[in-house]
């Protein structure tokens, strides 16, 4: 049971910064959890309530960031 809460603590967490996972791959989040248990059910419950889009393009705020460095 206590199990079963903390999971459930854990994916209310992930959902409410996924925006800040999003730049992150799948394949990087081990770093992130204790292990790869762990990570693939957080990923598995994430999924069930997003929309994956990939897009493989540079980053427009990057980009910016990396020109007022300059200036």
């Amino acid at each position: 049971m206590l199990k079963d809460i903390l999971f459930k603590m854990i994916c209310s967490y992930l959902v409410n910064i996924s925006w800040h996972l999003a730049r992150t791959s799948f394949s990087e989040w081990d770093m992130i959890f204790a292990n790869q248990a762990m990570t693939v059910a957080a990923i598995d419950r994430l999924v069930d309530y997003a929309t994956i889009l990939e897009i493989i393009t540079e980053s427009y705020r990057k980009n910016q960031s990396m020109q007022k460095t300059k200036q």
